[in-house]
């Protein structure tokens, strides 16, 4: 996950609404959702093992996204493994983050929803967050950072989960004076500003709606390069 716009409490009737798009290099291997053998429901990095976003049973989710920082020391595991030892685990959420040893990997943030409660890690920060109602908005920074694109989509939210699902595929670049600096290239700076990123050797390869439906969670991903959609509860 690369961009995220989540409401908690927000919206009458739902307790949890989120919409997320995935970036990623468009060669690396990776599976559609699914259900899994382990009883998750979500997509699978096939390099790795792990996932940027999935559900589990009993009302829980779990959702990454990783944190441009070109000083960070490079991890020697991989962040998707933090997704599903959480959602495989019978841990409350606060007693997994606090148990995480964060220099095992690369710098990320997790979002983690416990059947009733909501949570934020940023790992650099190393400060579990219970949140409270309201929308909130991620990105490659830290929780609702003043980055454009996650504005834009946090405020969208705030309308409706149909306007945020429609700011999720807004391909729009913003002008250089209103971009972060995140280290990167300029030009690449640029290009990952857009809610949708278009390219091909990297892109947003999908976007994917979680809600509350009573006590289940309903996942469903829409795959960009076939348009094919998948969806479960749990």
């Amino acid at each position: 996950m690369c961009l995220i716009a989540v409401a908690w409490q927000h919206h009458p009737g739902r307790a949890l609404e989120l919409v997320a798009n995935r970036d990623e290099f468009t060669a690396r291997a990776t599976a559609a959702a699914h259900h899994w053998d382990n009883g998750l429901f979500g997509g699978r990095d096939l390099a790795a093992g792990g996932t940027w976003l999935a559900i589990a049973p009993g009302g829980r989710m779990a959702c990454l996204t990783n944190v441009r920082d070109p000083n960070a020391a490079p991890g020697a595991h991989s962040r998707g493994e933090l997704v599903t030892n959480f959602l495989t685990s019978s841990e409350s959420a606060p007693d997994y983050l606090g148990g995480l040893d964060t220099h095992r990997y690369s710098p990320f943030n997790l979002l983690l929803l416990d059947t009733d409660s909501l949570w934020f890690f940023n790992s650099q920060a190393a400060d579990p967050r219970k949140l409270g109602p309201g929308v909130y908005g991620l990105s490659n920074a830290t929780l609702d950072s003043p980055w454009p694109k996650t504005q834009a989509v946090t405020a969208a939210m705030r309308q409706s989960p149909a306007h945020a699902h429609r700011a999720m595929l807004d391909t729009r670049t913003y002008p250089d004076a209103q971009l972060p600096n995140t280290g990167i290239n300029p030009a690449w700076e640029t290009r990952l500003s857009s809610a949708r990123i278009v390219g091909d050797d990297y892109a947003t390869l999908s976007t994917t709606q979680v809600r509350s439906e009573g006590a289940q969670l309903r996942l469903t991903e829409t795959t960009h390069a076939t348009a094919n959609a998948v969806s479960a509860a749990l």
